[in-house]
């Protein structure tokens, strides 16, 4: 359903119940429950009060379930469909595609098979990096391009906020990204330092983008994901995101980075 369809979707919905069709269905029920009593009252031994009356008795309960339907059910469904529409519209302009509780259960070669270029801000990640170096390797190989945002390992006042956040030793943080970007550079993708600490990860592609939140637990833990397709919401933010964090190390001119 197209956003521009929600707002009569949900007025039809939200209709409030028609009591005059309710009062006739409840009359409606009353005469017919003591039509059926009547009958068997004075002619329950007759051959046609033995057919009428389970008649009379189930057009009763069908009337009356309107009735109920008409008084009270219409209205929570009615609520129950416009929350459920709101919920759906919001999904649309954000753009959300996926949710997983699992960043790890994320099928990178299926993710890259569509796309031309990946834009990744992370700090190091070490677990991400080895699981999919194939993976990488292949879609550079192929003419893929892979630009990696790292923060500035060279800046010692940056490391000892992460090493702070992650509850390392000082200097592992210095150790872990100088690691990542001897690697990745191994591969073929292109790095930029930046001067800034990051609060989420991000995976930039043509058609869609991942955000990732950190992980502060000193154990080790799954970290969720969400997948936005382009022309939504989140998308445009990622993006918006992914130019600042770029052109922040961009800034820095020719200074060298390593």
């Amino acid at each position: 359903m197209k956003p521009e369809k929600y707002e009569s979707f949900i007025n039809d919905a939200n209709a409030k119940p028609d009591i005059k069709a309710g009062i006739i269905e409840v009359i409606a029920t009353a005469v017919l429950i003591i039509g059926a009593i009547i009958i068997q009252h004075h002619w329950g031994d007759q051959c046609w009060a033995i057919i009428i009356v389970p008649i009379l008795s189930t057009v009763a309960s069908i009337v009356g379930v309107a009735a109920v339907w008409e008084f009270f059910s219409k209205l929570k469904f009615a609520t129950l469909v416009v929350k459920l529409a709101n919920i759906s519209a919001n999904l649309q302009i954000s753009g959300i595609v996926k949710y997983t509780n699992n960043f790890k259960d994320i099928y990178w070669r299926e993710e890259l098979k569509y796309t031309k270029y990946l834009k990744v801000v992370i700090t190091y990640a070490r677990t991400w990096r080895e699981q999919n170096r194939e993976v990488l390797a292949d879609f550079i190989k192929r003419g893929g391009i892979v630009e990696i945002a790292l923060p500035n390992y060279n800046n010692k006042d940056l490391m000892d906020e992460y090493d702070r956040r992650f509850s390392f030793v000082s200097g592992e943080t210095c150790k872990r990204v100088a690691e990542a970007k001897k690697e990745f550079e191994s591969l073929g993708a292109q790095i930029t330092l930046c001067d800034r600490a990051f609060l989420n990860s991000y995976y930039f592609m043509d058609a869609y983008a991942i955000m990732v939140p950190f992980n502060h637990l000193k154990e080790k833990g799954y970290v969720p994901a969400i997948k936005a397709e382009k022309h939504g919401a989140l998308y445009e933010y990622i993006s918006k995101e992914i130019d600042a964090i770029f052109s922040s190390g961009k800034e820095r001119g020719d200074e060298k980075q390593d």
